[in-house]
């Protein structure tokens, strides 16, 4: 290499760690933002200072909890793979600005609500920042952009950045509750949208190095849904991550029941176990998921990680030994991370480089969609047996990785993952 390239290398180099750092930072800012409402639900609508009337009834405020996160889920089932989409045509920069600035509208008008003890702009807000929830989508596009050759590691990276925001958001959420009242977390998350937006528009360089004509954010969303029943190799994959979805939230969605009611654990311990949990998750995620993939091969791993998972967590529903549950922790969360990252790297396996926005959409309308299926479903069941969703959790892993195996022939699977 002559002197003259040397620095023009170390340029591009230097200018890609920035960009991947504002694209860590958007998911960690993005994940703080939403696990910073954990705290908050419950007493929005079962206290006095929150959002319902007094003399509410409780089937209606149980309703009204459930659809603040189901509202967002819908919302965001719709939203991703259009922005997705939107974000391989118009650029990613152009998608992101527009995500930030519907999560920063979106809390502010839920922030008022509260203010105003308006259960309709509080719903109302949550339905903006659902829709416009796909600037993580959009941030996992743009990092495929840039490292096509080493998207496992760096998408392993997002997601360890992803787990420090969920470690921060609650313990964020009860301090600013507890000085500030509320609606103090809303405003909060719309100032960090903000900022995130800002860095965007004057820090950030467009990813996609070649984009189509700008159109209509909302002109082919029909079109955007029919290429969904075009793409036989992403249904046979959405199929295999949805039940990884089912296997994955009915798990870490009814773990804190269970370790309530069956280990008779305070909250400050289920807090704790959580927060140990994303430690797990960002140490697999930025130091296991590489060199794993790579001895092993993407498929090898996935399966045997996710049965790991599947299996550790229907233990923990067997045992009555705290030691053990604690033990059983480490297992259960390092599977479950493997399986996110891979699963997301087989999406973007299966599209050329013009449609991994939309791609990734799909990925992250599956991810909600079977979120609030698992929940019904497995909320169902554990008014019967608070051990039920743990069962369901093994039969679903257990059922995704035989799909997977099944679909081996017909889906783009690297047998070495790069590094």
């Amino acid at each position: 290499m002559s002197s003259l390239e040397q620095p023009e290398t170390y340029m591009k180099v230097v200018i890609k760690q920035k960009q991947m750092l504002l694209i860590y930072l958007i998911g960690f800012i993005d994940a703080t933002g939403l696990s910073i409402v954990s705290p908050l639900v419950t007493p929005l609508f079962y206290n006095e200072s929150g959002l319902m009337a007094a003399d509410s009834h409780p089937l209606t405020r149980a309703i009204a909890f459930g659809a603040t996160y189901g509202l967002y889920s819908l919302c965001m089932f719709i939203g991703s793979p259009i922005l997705g989409s939107y974000s391989d045509r118009a650029g990613r920069k152009l998608t992101l600005s527009y995500c930030l600035a519907g999560t920063a509208i979106g809390y502010i008008l839920s922030g008022i609500g509260i203010i105003e003890h308006s259960l309709w702009l509080f719903f109302l807000g949550r339905v903006i920042d659902g829709f416009t929830a796909a600037s993580m989508t959009t941030a996992k596009a743009a990092i495929i952009d840039l490292t096509q050759s080493e998207k496992i590691k760096y998408l392993s990276f997002f997601m360890a950045s992803v787990a420090l925001g969920y470690i921060a958001g609650p313990t964020l959420g009860a301090i600013i509750y507890h000085h500030f009242g509320l609606s103090a977390p809303s405003f909060f998350i719309a100032g960090l949208a903000i900022i995130n937006l800002l860095l965007i528009l004057f820090v950030f360089k467009e990813t996609l190095e070649s984009h189509r004509k700008q159109e209509s954010l909302f002109r082919s969303i029909g079109k955007e849904v029919m290429l969904f029943f075009d793409r036989p190799r992403i249904q046979k994959l959405s199929l295999v991550y949805a039940l990884y979805i089912i296997s994955w939230f009915s798990f870490t969605g009814f773990l804190p029941m269970l370790l309530g009611l069956h280990f008779k654990q305070s909250p400050e311990s289920i807090g704790l176990y959580f927060s140990l949990s994303a430690v797990v998750v960002v140490i697999t995620a930025a130091a296991l998921v590489t060199p794993c993939t790579k001895r092993f091969g993407s498929l090898n791993t996935y399966c045997l990680s996710l049965v790991v998972a599947a299996l550790s967590a229907f233990a923990l529903s067997l045992t009555h030994s705290n030691t053990l549950a604690w033990c059983l922790l480490v297992p259960t969360a390092a599977g479950f991370t493997f399986g996110y990252v891979i699963s997301t790297k087989l999406y973007s396996d299966q599209v050329d480089s013009t449609q991994q926005g939309w791609a990734m959409g799909i990925n992250s309308a599956t991810s909600a969609l079977f979120f609030a299926v698992a929940g019904f479903a497995s909320g169902f069941f554990s008014g019967v047996n608070v051990s039920l969703p743990f069962t369901i959790s093994l039969i679903t892993g257990l059922a995704s990785c035989i799909f997977l195996l099944r679909f081996r022939g017909r889906l783009v699977i690297n047998v070495r993952l790069e590094t």
